[in-house]
């Protein structure tokens, strides 16, 4: 929009239906590290910029715990991505929304 040359208009791909209590949005400036599971699911694990290579091992074990349970389960993850975030002092410890975790 020309008349707010300062902002960003982002643009999202239609999500499946959902509960809206598992719509979650972050707006950071954070950094992050990112994998894909064996069937092509982006993993990323967001942090602080100083701190994204400490997500390393959280990522490993987050890609490794999905495809884990797509083959226990043998039901495919219904999500393109999976992403989870470390977020300084948040007060009730952690929070699932679909496709997005808080830490």
């Amino acid at each position: 929009v020309e008349e707010y040359v300062t902002y960003v208009k982002d643009v999202y791909a239609e999500t499946k239906q959902m509960s809206t209590y598992l719509l979650a949005f972050v707006i950071s400036d954070f950094s992050f590290t990112q994998d894909k599971t064996k069937n092509g699911i982006t993993y990323r694990a967001w942090s602080r910029p100083e701190l994204v290579r400490s997500t390393e091992y959280a990522l490993e074990v987050g890609v490794h715990i999905l495809n884990y349970y797509e083959e226990f389960f043998n039901l495919k993850f219904p999500l393109p991505k999976q992403d989870m975030i470390a977020i300084p002092d948040l007060s009730f410890g952690a929070m699932e929304n679909w496709g997005l975790i808080f830490y």
